[in-house]
């Protein structure tokens, strides 16, 4: 899979063939040990994904709030809006990665 270059111009993008739902990683999964979550802030209902910011805190993952669910599916390659991303390490986009990786843990929790 190789990055796509975002048709706006602004980010690379990763394109998938197909997106699923998936399932938090398990506390002892090192696999996803620093993958990065991040979730939509204009879900309604809101009971949607309440659960996730507790599980994300338990697996030590860190997690981040964008005002868009548009937004964030178009940034997954997607042109459906989307709640919730996981986004993993790589190695051809690892030095992205970590500093988003930085920036994301350094980020007070929300209230």
């Amino acid at each position: 899979m190789e990055p796509a270059v975002n048709p706006k111009g602004r980010c690379p993008t990763i394109r998938f063939k197909s997106i699923h739902s998936w399932v938090l990683p398990k506390d002892n999964d090192p696999k996803h040990s620093s993958s990065i979550v991040v979730l939509a802030g204009d879900t309604l209902p809101i009971d949607v994904y309440c659960h996730l910011p507790v599980m994300c805190e338990d697996r030590n993952l860190p997690y981040a709030y964008i005002p868009s669910k548009v937004d964030l599916g178009s940034s997954a390659g997607s042109k459906r809006p989307t709640c919730v991303i996981l986004i993993k390490p790589h190695e051809d986009y690892q030095d992205a990665y970590n500093e988003c990786l930085d920036e994301v843990s350094n980020l007070p929790k929300p209230l």
